[in-house]
């Protein structure tokens, strides 16, 4: 769904309405600089996710999507900083 959105009409607005890194809500304290990622966090009881895109080193754009339904799903936080540094240091899958 995120690849589709990236090429439609709505993008703009949609990149808008992402909290972006060292700027935004719960990315406001991320590591990344400014702006290179745009992405919503959220959580429900024993469930943790993040979804969006980075921006990578390379100037190429990654779309990142991460759920974990645990009963400790929010020790999964680092884990989720983890992908999304990885993916803006242009890691190969």
């Amino acid at each position: 769904v995120l690849q589709h959105a990236w090429r439609g009409p709505a993008m703009p607005d949609l990149m808008a309405s992402l909290p972006a890194s060292g700027l935004d809500g719960t990315m406001r304290r991320s590591p990344l600089a400014q702006g290179r990622a745009h992405l919503k966090t959220g959580s429900l009881r024993d469930v943790a996710g993040i979804a969006g895109y980075v921006l990578g080193a390379s100037g190429k754009r990654y779309v990142v999507v991460a759920i974990v339904n645990h009963e400790s799903a929010n020790a999964a936080r680092p884990a989720f900083d983890a992908l999304v540094q990885w993916a803006a240091d242009d890691h190969s899958f």
